[in-house]
């Protein structure tokens, strides 16, 4: 038995020697690994743009969802439904070497996928680069990717998928930068889950409307759990105003209506509104990098 239980002691120590060597080598070429970390985070933002497009589909939302379609299942163009070859799948590289087109039946690629892909890559590049290969900067990166799909499929369909928001809460149980208290998480994911279902319910009642996004409400929940009880007030107040930019920039800059999908499932009442979904992801992004940084984390 103590055979056994030396074997394990060596085998960690030896892990544990193998991962902060590992870090040091990476610190002493830190712009190397933010290029490398650039690169990482296109590919990210590719896989997420194939979770946009199939969760639906894999979920089976709308009628025509009924697929055997799966996330194993090649890529392959939305418009001839013939299967991307290598270098098309190569962020950037494929886009602009085919000119934005489909290699086989030349309609245009959405130009949504490209600029995803390059912010991303830019993002994950400056993330690297300032906070170096650390849990804050694996933690950031992950949550960034959370925050990426769950933004884009609410602004394309109107909802948020519990498949997404359901890791959200158990990264912010399991481990958060900025909270640490397992009983401070459960109290800020509880507060925020019962501020948005009450803030919902009154103001369906004022406007006669089923205004109830559940999927909103398993966000906040999943935000509370990451910033816990002591920052989640604060945060309701900069997420306000965060979506309140983001209406008027979409209404009176962009001259933009939001229009899903599959509007026709949508009462036109419900049009009317912008989807929470975007501004909750980017405030949380910014809110979570504004709190390590003043904790000096």
């Amino acid at each position: 038995m103590d055979t056994i239980t030396d074997y394990i002691a060596s085998f960690l120590n030896i892990s544990r020697d193998f991962i902060i060597d590992s870090q040091n080598l990476l610190y002493q070429h830190l712009y190397i690994y933010s290029f490398f970390m650039f690169w990482i985070g296109m590919c990210l933002a590719s896989f997420t743009g194939v979770l946009v497009d199939r969760i639906p589909i894999i979920n089976e939302w709308f009628s025509e969802n009924k697929t055997s379609l799966s996330l194993n299942t090649r890529s392959a163009c939305n418009h001839c439904k013939h299967k991307l070859n290598i270098l098309s799948l190569i962020p950037i590289m494929g886009y602009m070497y085919y000119h934005g087109k489909c290699f086989n039946c030349k309609k245009s690629i959405p130009i949504i996928y490209p600029v995803m892909e390059i912010l991303s890559g830019i993002l994950c590049g400056i993330i690297s680069f300032i906070y170096g290969p650390c849990e804050n900067s694996l933690f950031l990166i992950v949550i960034y990717f959370l925050g990426l799909a769950i933004a884009w499929i609410d602004w394309n369909e109107g909802i948020i998928p519990d498949c997404l928001t359901l890791p959200l809460i158990s990264i912010g149980l399991l481990y958060s930068p900025i909270e640490n208290d397992i009983l401070l998480k459960n109290e800020g994911m509880i507060t925020g889950g019962f501020i948005f279902i009450v803030s919902f319910w009154l103001l369906g009642k004022y406007k006669q409307i089923n205004l109830m996004a559940m999927g909103d409400v398993m966000l906040i929940a999943g935000i509370g759990s990451i910033i816990g009880q002591n920052n989640i007030l604060t945060y309701l107040i900069v997420s306000a105003v965060f979506y309140i930019i983001y209406v008027l920039f979409c209404k009176h800059i962009l001259k933009i209506k939001w229009e899903p999908n599959h509007k026709e499932l949508l009462d036109n009442n419900e049009l009317d509104f912008y989807p929470m979904g975007p501004s909750l992801c980017f405030s949380t992004l910014t809110f979570t990098i504004y709190l390590i940084y003043t904790k000096g984390i």
